[in-house]
């Protein structure tokens, strides 16, 4: 049914509101209002595993960017010990006391630790990039945050183990799917509710 209220302002003017209800005798609104909060509760779930996932890419890419950088470093220090290596070879080679094989083998030890550096300075930059993607940040500002020192975080829980049923259960994917065929229920059962009159 529909009610109207009418009200009398003071300038004469009528305002109105209206109001209506519907009769549930089967159901049909509650099943719709449960099949909206699973929908709701599949967004949530969505959501946390999102953050879960973006959280995880997060961490690995850092990791990656300080192992990088540290190897990196590491390149760059052999390749300082490389070059005086290859100073000192030329000059045993030229007093006579090393074959110019020991010169070559000098050369290519060298050339291939140069070759390395490039490689892990793109290496660092991509995982540097990524970085700004994920946190939604400009690239000025992860490296700000990159040049401060960090400890590892020490972890404050152990994972929480059980049984695999018990595992399944926090597994997103299946969160989601068990929302979904609940949701799918309770619209075919507002759907059923709907053909009563």
């Amino acid at each position: 049914g529909n009610v109207t209220l009418m009200d009398n302002q003071h300038d004469g003017v009528f305002a109105g509101a209206s109001i209506a209800w519907e009769a549930d005798l089967f159901g049909r609104i509650d099943r719709q209002a449960n099949a909206a909060q699973i929908r709701l509760e599949q967004a949530q779930i969505y959501q946390s595993g999102l953050n879960t996932v973006i959280t995880a890419d997060l961490i690995h890419n850092y990791l990656q960017y300080q192992g990088a950088s540290e190897r990196l470093e590491l390149a760059k220090s052999n390749l300082k010990d490389q070059r005086r290596t290859l100073d000192l070879v030329g000059k045993v080679v030229r007093s006579g006391y090393g074959s110019d094989l020991d010169l070559a083998q000098a050369k290519a030890t060298l050339a291939a630790m140069e070759s390395l550096v490039p490689q892990l300075e793109i290496a660092q930059q991509a995982h540097k990039h990524r970085l700004a993607v994920l946190l939604g940040e400009p690239l000025t500002q992860v490296e700000i945050r990159l040049s401060k020192q960090h400890s590892v975080p020490v972890m404050q829980d152990m994972v929480p183990v059980g049984l695999p049923s018990d595992l399944l259960k926090r597994r997103t994917d299946i969160r989601l799917a068990e929302r979904e065929m609940a949701a799918l229920n309770e619209e075919l059962a507002a759907s059923v509710a709907d053909q009563y009159p």
